[in-house]
């Protein structure tokens, strides 16, 4: 794995969680690693000022998702890297195409065993709550429904899917209470 180091400064890993990065980055020896699970501007200018500091370092960045403003100040570094750095990106869903066009493109092939795997949960009630529960963050949470939206279509259950799109929509607008949504969710899939 190390060769690609020589080719690229900039990888996108599809279908990837933080876990799949830091295996990914594993054997390619590098000095230092920075991780960012949102990466903003601010944390743009911090990675220029690091990168200058450390001249003699090999530099990793692990990024999870990243902001609009800060997609357009990464762009600079990524087009024009300095030395020694590179930059991981393991959340690409809203990444600019040319961000894209600059990185080289890693699929992994995790989600189809997670997904059969959530499945089953699907048909028990306490595996079911007992996934919905372990959801705790917001971001968390909307991907956990996206999930059980794409298993519910695949298993014909599309007027569920639909619910939960719903569930997802009121999310994205509103603070809800964790609980009660969850619950909610719970109930309309036991229907």
């Amino acid at each position: 794995m190390e060769k690609y180091l020589n080719y690229f400064s900039a990888f996108i890993l599809e279908n990837a969680q933080r876990e799949d990065a830091l295996k990914f980055i594993e054997g390619f020896g590098f000095d230092r690693i920075v991780e960012f699970d949102v990466l903003k501007i601010d944390d743009v200018r911090k990675m220029k000022e690091s990168s200058q500091t450390n001249l003699d370092k090999k530099m990793c960045f692990l990024i999870g998702r990243i902001g609009f403003d800060a997609q357009n100040a990464i762009l600079k570094l990524i087009e024009e890297p300095p030395p020694l750095n590179w930059f991981i990106f393991y959340e690409p869903t809203n990444l600019l195409d040319t961000i894209y066009s600059r990185c080289q493109v890693i699929r992994l092939n995790r989600e189809t065993s997670y997904l059969d795997g959530l499945e089953m949960v699907l048909e028990n009630k306490e595996a079911l709550l007992e996934y919905l529960f372990g959801l705790n963050q917001k971001e968390d949470i909307i991907k956990g429904i996206e999930v059980l939206c794409r298993i519910l279509i695949k298993k014909g259950r599309v007027e569920q899917a639909e619910k939960l799109f719903e569930y997802i929509k009121t999310l994205r607008e509103f603070n809800l209470n964790r609980n009660v949504l969850l619950m909610n969710i719970f109930v309309s899939l036991m229907e």
